[in-house]
């Protein structure tokens, strides 16, 4: 039987935002007073701090306003935008043995929500990073239509949560453009609070921490200290992206014994492997072979590439959208019996200095402008992000158990074992959208 079970993603990101006068803001910002919390839809029972603003169903642009190609094309440069970080992040790096994971498309988000108030070079610096052919109306209809794709796709599936939810922290009597917060509520759906961030930053934190343990799942609860939040910060962004599924077909905890898993270096690490047997979509390019699992529903899909031994380097720094076109022309389907390593990975990622790398310089000091989000000169004073991953076979759900036959002799039979450092991505069937991509150098840290 096959044993089906859960494997869990969550991403968050957080910026911060500071105002470079320190005198008291009088020009309070045209927001609605409530007091309910929404998190993708559920209301909370406990009382909250006002709500300043909050999208619901009849603030949000309906979709379907935007041609195929043009969500493709954001589908494009999220893909993109995330091969150039992995890139630059793995450059940086001093240790050759870290694990990584993070999101593209909750990096996209954000950065495209700043994108929206930003104006003349910082404006040009995030659309030449994002690398965004549209206008800034075209640009932000294409990303709520990917995002109703992604939240239709999941829920058409029986075993599948996809939940984005964005938030925005704002200092007491701070003056926000009215505009800037219509685009927030009508495509991305952002709640808003107002803090004293200024004058008690302890309680602000705290406040915070509650919204992202909630929104999260409680998989984060301590997100932010009193310390991250200077008297001159005035905006707090956060976006946070829950992925949830099962595979279409799972494994067999009593397959699952350990097995040696080959280093960079060459050391060995004894490791949980799984044993899989499928029809799955496989390729075989140059000196690195490629497996796609499929997720319930087959909207989703987790795809694994593993260079041959001694060319995990070469082939990681080919990661590209070139590689990603070849790989799915190659794709076929092939009956595989595969062996997977149990994984859990988290990374913690600052990302002011990454971003500068990649040319986004002029959002993170004086030169900054942000004149679409306020009047009052800011600028982003801290961003960072933490995700994780954990694949096993012990599912959140009992039920979810089915038989298989482990004994394969046919000589059709192709057999993979990802027994030394892969990359792999978390990704959508219909614009080949990445939400999650990291790599595995070593799954026993």
């Amino acid at each position: 039987m096959y044993y089906k079970y859960y494997f869990l993603l969550i991403y968050f990101l957080f910026v911060l935002i500071a105002c470079e006068e320190t005198s008291k803001h009088t020009d309070k910002a045209n927001l609605i007073d409530d007091t309910s919390l929404s998190v993708d839809g559920d209301s909370l029972t406990t009382p909250v701090d006002p709500v300043s603003f909050i999208s619901t169903p009849e603030t949000r642009v309906p979709l379907g306003a935007v041609l195929p190609e043009d969500v493709q094309q954001i589908a494009d440069s999220n893909n993109q935008f995330g091969f150039k970080f992995y890139q630059e992040y793995i450059a940086q790096q001093e240790v050759l043995n870290n694990n990584l994971v993070f999101s593209p498309w909750a990096m996209s988000i954000p950065l495209t929500m700043l994108y929206q108030g930003s104006r003349a070079t910082t404006a040009e610096q995030i659309q030449t990073l994002m690398q965004y052919q549209n206008t800034k109306p075209m640009t932000n209809q294409a990303m709520n239509e990917l995002d109703g794709w992604f939240r239709e796709s999941a829920s058409s599936a029986d075993k599948v949560r996809y939940q984005l939810t964005n938030s925005l922290w704002i200092q007491e009597d701070f003056p926000i453009q009215q505009d800037y917060i219509d685009v927030l509520t009508q495509y991305y759906q952002v709640e808003g609070h107002q803090l004293d961030m200024a004058n008690q930053p302890l309680a602000a934190s705290q406040r915070i921490n509650e919204w992202v343990n909630l929104a999260s799942n409680g998989e984060f609860t301590r997100l932010l200290e009193a310390k991250d939040i200077s008297p001159l910060t005035v905006l707090i962004e956060i976006t946070v992206l829950s992925f949830k599924a099962k595979w279409l077909n799972g494994f067999h905890p009593s397959s699952t014994i350990p097995r040696p898993f080959t280093l960079l270096d060459n050391t060995e690490v004894t490791i949980d492997m799984m044993l899989g047997f499928d029809s799955l979509d496989h390729a075989r390019i140059a000196n690195y072979q490629v497996l796609e699992l499929p997720l319930e529903g087959r909207q989703f899909s987790m795809l694994l590439i593993l260079p041959d031994l001694g060319d995990y380097l070469e082939v990681e720094a080919g990661l590209s959208r070139a590689m990603m076109n070849e790989i799915d022309a190659t794709l076929e389907s092939k009956h595989v019996a595969f062996v997977l390593p149990k994984f859990d990975l988290s990374t913690k990622i600052s990302l002011i200095d990454l971003l500068t790398q990649l040319g986004m310089s002029d959002s993170f000091d004086g030169r900054a402008n942000f004149g679409g989000i306020s009047q009052s000169s800011i600028y982003i004073s801290k961003m960072g992000h933490n995700a994780k991953i954990s694949i096993d076979e012990n599912g959140v759900s009992a039920t979810a158990v089915t038989d298989v036959g482990a004994s394969v002799t046919s000589a059709d039979v192709l057999e993979i074992s990802f027994n030394r450092p892969f990359i792999f991505m978390i990704r959508d069937q219909r614009f080949k959208t990445i939400l999650f991509l990291g790599r595995v150098l070593d799954p026993s840290i």
